[in-house]
This record gives structure tokens, C-alpha cells and sequence, in this order.
């Protein structure tokens, strides 16, 4: 609401692409052509946001069962897409069965965008796991410095 807001206060001609997660808002931003119009980007980064599924690992902050999932507070946590899709004690457990849940065999890239919490050597670590669970895909390990999420995934 507020980049719609700020939008309509421009006298420039601005479009407003709704990203939901930060995978999503780098892949419209990698369609962005600086020479075109806005409409037309516009429209080739709302295509964008189609091709990309997000992941996200972090802790839970509170005992729930949501979509048939148990959750115990300070468990590991997969969501797909925002979707709560995995839960345990174990960060390797949680993120296999999240990569599944996003059926990532069939993309051609995957981004590991990993938080403050991890080091550069567990995100490598990931990453090789990712690579010999799904050797047909690129995976790629990047500092995203998050706080709160071990792990943000763009995969596509």
C-alpha cells in the first residue's frame, strides 16, 4: 500500500510490481530494462514473480499445528511459498523436506540466500547438500545477512 501511495504522489510515470519475498523481488528486478517503458517492465517483472518459488527456514517462535503440521516453539520451520510445510529439531531434516515441498528438480537454478545466523562455511556446507540431492541443479550460496531466517531459497 505504501509504494502504491507513493506511486500515485509521483508526477513520474511509476508501476508497482507486487513481489512478495525478496527472491521474488531480485528475479523482476533481473527483468528490469532500463531502456524500456514502464509499462512494458512492468509487465515482464509481474511475468518474472510467476517463475520463482520461495522457501524459508527459520525457528518457530510459538507452539501451533497449522496445515497439518506440529510445531513446537523453537523448532526449525520450512515454509514454501509462505506455506508452513516442515517442522523439526534438525535444520538438514527441515530443509530437504522444504526443497521437496517446492519440487525443485525442476528448476535450473537454486539461490541460497543465507542470514546473519550461519556462516559462510554452513551455507557452503547447504549448499553441497543441495547439489548432491539435486545434481541436474545450480545452486548457488549468497550472503543475505537476514536476521530471523537460517535460510531464504529462490529456486527457478
Amino acid at each position: 500500500m505504501a509504494a502504491e501511495a507513493a506511486r500515485d504522489l509521483s508526477a513520474k510515470d511509476v508501476a508497482v510490481v507486487h513481489s512478495r519475498s525478496m527472491p521474488q523481488g531480485i528475479t523482476a528486478l533481473m527483468s528490469l530494462r532500463p531502456d524500456g517503458d514502464v509499462a512494458a517492465n512492468a509487465e515482464a517483472m509481474e511475468r518474472a514473480l510467476s517463475l520463482i518459488k520461495t522457501g524459508e527456514v527459520t525457528r518457530a517462535t510459538r507452539t501451533v499445528e497449522l496445515d497439518g503440521v506440529d510445531v513446537q516453539e523453537g523448532s526449525i520451520i520450512g515454509l514454501a511459498d509462505g506455506r508452513l510445510c516442515s517442522s523439526g529439531p534438525d535444520e538438514r531434516v527441515v530443509l530437504d523436506e522444504l526443497l521437496e515441498q517446492m519440487d525443485i528438480a525442476d528448476c535450473g537454478i537454486v539461490t541460497l540466500y543465507y542470514g546473519a545466523d550461519v556462516t559462510m562455511a554452513q551455507a557452503m556446507e547447504a549448499a553441497d547438500h543441495i547439489r548432491a540431492g539435486y545434481p541436474d541443479v545450480e545452486v548457488e550460496a549468497v550472503e543475505g545477512g537476514q536476521a530471523h531466517y537460517f535460510y531464504i531459497i529462490g529456486a527457478e
